[in-house]
């Protein structure tokens, strides 16, 4: 999810050399993706979506993740009142949006990233990951364009800086680390999967 964070940003123009960059030949990607978009068509809008399909499955979503809950018992009244929030908030999300760029373009991909937004809540990916690496993707690539320009295009310039090699050797290794983890815990789950079938 931070990967993909981190990539959105990358869509449009390149603000230092003018190039364009993963905009598939649409002239809508060209001024790339608004952070005004993306934040609520992730969270408000799947929010709300999942919640005009089910309000008792919305609100089960959130006590799944509380040890002793248990999902409440949603009434009718509640529940039309629910679905009348859910379709407020995507209207305003959607004049956000509009508001943002003036463009009708974002209102469709509000829902596109609303869309993905609900496989995320469904699938357990992290959204807030996501957007954390949004929100630090134009930092971190302006912040890898000076360092490149210090060392005059050289990237191995990095590792001769004692400081700079062992936080590099210390995130590799818990890149690593991390990715054993989560390869072990799916076997895992794949082998006690097929024991129970």
């Amino acid at each position: 999810m931070v990967l993909l964070g981190l990539l959105l940003p990358v869509v449009g123009i390149d603000r230092v050399t003018g190039q364009l960059r993963l905009t598939m030949g649409l002239e809508q990607l060209l001024p790339g993706f608004d952070f005004l978009v993306v934040a609520p068509g992730l969270i408000l809008v799947a929010e709300s979506l999942v919640c005009l399909f089910s309000p008792a499955l919305l609100l089960a979503t959130y006590t799944r993740r509380v040890t002793g809950w248990r999902d409440p018992a949603v009434s009718t009244v509640v529940a039309i009142g629910m679905r009348i929030a859910a379709v407020l908030i995507i209207a305003a999300s959607c004049y956000l949006a509009f508001r943002a760029m003036e463009r009708v373009w974002d209102i469709g991909l509000l829902g596109l990233l609303g869309a993905i937004g609900v496989a995320c809540k469904v699938f357990g990916w992290n959204r807030l990951v996501l957007l954390l690496g949004f929100f630090c993707s134009v930092l971190l690539e302006q912040w890898t364009l000076q360092t490149m320009l210090v060392l005059g295009g050289d990237p191995t310039g990095v590792l001769k800086s004692p400081i700079s090699a062992t936080l590099l050797a210390a995130a590799g290794s818990i890149l690593a680390v991390a990715s054993v983890l989560s390869l072990r815990r799916a076997l895992t789950r794949n082998t006690a999967g097929a024991a129970g079938a």
